[in-house]
């Protein structure tokens, strides 16, 4: 009996540390890196190597508390490939509840595309997608010239015998996923994830549809997310699937989703839309990676979360490599154990405080317009009374009025002037940063 009482005892002590852990309204920080058992100096070390790769952010997270934030953690990046990461952590949701099959076949689902399925091709399951082991190689919506040029020939593997990193795959995910639970996507993540995880900047309209009919019926589905926010679903996902008392998403597909089954070459294995490893100086891990340098990262044995983002709407990148070994020498900036109660302060944002102008409704109406810039047309429309900037390549972005036409375009970090060209005709006089 005493032996099962400690069990428990021992049981309830690491749920109930484990839940402590979780931030509410905002993140909480350890006042010195002291605190939580690291090197200032140490880290000042790395933040120079952080510098020199010109990242746009940087996260540490330990015991559920931030250890270090660089840069600004509160802008809405691209996710480019983390997005299918997070539709992975959905469809955990749906197969918990046996509302989503992962042996359906293509076939059994009725998905087709421009190019008519084969019957092999239709043989393929949900599952064979989740693995990007598909073996259909047919054009897709958001790809790179990498991937188009990696493309496998048509017909050279039958369905789970190859794995290639395959946008047709995580793009059908996303149509099979809206028309086996009707939800949609971007609000569907805001009710199982967002809000439940006090996510402090994610909105629906972060998310769109990018369509490129000409190669294929089925969009892909971009995430903006911000570092502190990409923060919680790398903290959830450490936590087995577990935020304040609840399970999100259950610890089995945490620990499935993040099994490699199959070798990825130097880039490490690959799950369910999940990376493994890839780095032979870090213990081991799981990451969701987006091009450019975007990672969240979880060390499990460690305790640990890390974030990185890189600019890419100007095209800066950062190579995994170099993320990785910036977070080696986070890693080893680690000299002591936590304090058994480390002071904790909230995590200050480093957003830049815009003054603003109101404008009426019949002010706003005056913006609203299709605008041709020096690459594609955008739209200007109106979303519960905001004005929104509306592109085909990069969706949705908030417009802050900050005087009588110009605004700051939100993420973007770009400010545009519109008003009467020399014609009399209204329209985007300038873009500047």
């Amino acid at each position: 009996m005493r032996l099962r009482f400690s069990i428990f005892f021992l049981v309830a002590f690491s749920f109930n540390l484990l839940l402590a852990q979780n931030p509410q309204s905002v993140w909480q920080q350890y006042k010195t890196p002291e605190e939580a058992g690291w090197s200032s100096g140490k880290l000042n070390e790395a933040k120079k190597l952080y510098d020199s790769l010109g990242s746009a952010a940087y996260m540490l997270i330990y015991d559920g508390k931030v250890v270090v934030s660089w840069g600004d953690v509160t802008r809405r990046f691209m996710c480019h490939s983390i997005r299918k990461s997070f539709l992975s952590a959905m469809y955990g949701v749906y197969v918990n509840r046996k509302e989503i099959n992962l042996e359906k076949t293509i076939g059994e689902l009725q998905i087709n595309d421009n190019l008519p399925l084969t019957a092999t091709e239709k043989s393929a399951t949900i599952r064979d997608l989740l693995k990007s082991r598909s073996g259909i190689y047919i054009p897709a919506a958001y790809e790179t010239p990498r991937m188009k040029e990696q493309r496998p020939k048509r017909g050279s593997h039958i369905p789970n015998t190859f794995w290639y990193y395959n946008n047709w795959d995580f793009n059908v995910l996303g149509a099979i996923y809206q028309r086996e639970t009707g939800k949609d996507l971007f609000h569907d993540f805001n009710e199982l994830f967002a809000r439940p995880l006090h996510m402090e900047d994610y909105r629906e309209t972060d998310g769109y549809y990018h369509v490129e009919p000409e190669h294929s019926i089925h969009p892909a589905y971009p995430f903006r997310m911000s570092a502190r926010d990409m923060a919680r679903f790398g903290q959830l996902f450490l936590q087995k699937g577990i935020w304040n008392e609840k399970q999100i998403v259950s610890a089995s597909w945490v620990r499935e989703s993040t099994t490699s089954y199959s070798d990825a070459g130097n880039s490490g294995g690959y799950g369910y839309l999940w990376w493994t490893n890839g780095y032979a100086g870090l213990p081991e891990f799981y990451t969701a990676r987006g091009a450019g340098g975007h990672v969240i990262g979880v060390i499990p044995s460690l305790n640990i979360v890390f974030v990185h983002r890189a600019d890419t709407y100007i095209g800066k990148r950062v190579e995994y490599d170099q993320v990785f070994r910036l977070t080696k020498l986070m890693l080893d900036a680690q000299v002591n154990s936590a304090k058994p109660k480390p002071t904790l302060i909230p995590l200050q944002p480093t957003t830049i405080a815009r003054t603003t102008i109101t404008l009426t409704k019949d002010q706003r109406a005056a913006y609203i317009n299709t605008y041709q810039t020096i690459d594609q047309p955008v739209h200007i429309v109106e979303h519960d009374g905001m004005l929104m900037l509306v592109s085909h390549t990069r969706g949705r972005f908030a417009l802050l009025p900050v005087a009588e036409g110009k605004f700051f375009v939100e993420d973007l970090a770009l400010t545009i002037t519109i008003g009467p060209d020399s014609t009399g005709k209204q329209t985007i006089l300038s873009m500047e940063r």
